[in-house]
């Protein structure tokens, strides 16, 4: 059926409802986590860069380590073991090639996957990515 390229749209929708319902909840999830994730792909207003830089990042409570995989102007996502929650805030040191030129940029957990945590920067600490 995939291979047919004149498929009706209802076709479609009902298999692929077929599919999702013979799911487990845990499949359902993941699929739905990935739906939304390259839906978000479309919608991102700034470049991602990618890059896979050691970094420093703090919340209230302690400095904790992680590796910067992603970041654009207005967020970033480190991937960590530790445990956040949506909402928190935290201060993220970000690797310039010189000590001197380190900036912090402040901003709030908006994303908490089993990898890391995705993170909205503030506008008041915004400012272009190197």
């Amino acid at each position: 059926m995939a291979s047919n390229n004149k498929i009706k749209i209802t076709d479609l929708t009902s298999r692929l409802y077929e599919l999702i319902d013979r799911m487990s909840k845990k499949e359902k999830l993941q699929l739905l986590e990935n739906l939304e994730e390259k839906n978000k792909e479309k919608e991102r207003m700034y470049l991602r860069q990618l890059c896979c830089r050691e970094v420093d990042f703090s919340d209230e409570k302690q400095i904790y380590k992680g590796f910067l995989h992603d970041i654009s102007d207005s967020g970033a996502f480190i991937k960590t073991d530790q445990v956040f929650h949506l909402g928190d805030e935290i201060s993220i040191n970000m690797p310039q090639l010189s000590e001197i030129n380190k900036s912090v940029r402040v901003g709030k957990i908006k994303r908490v996957t089993k990898d890391g945590i995705g993170i909205k920067f503030n506008i008041d600490t915004k400012e272009a990515v190197k």
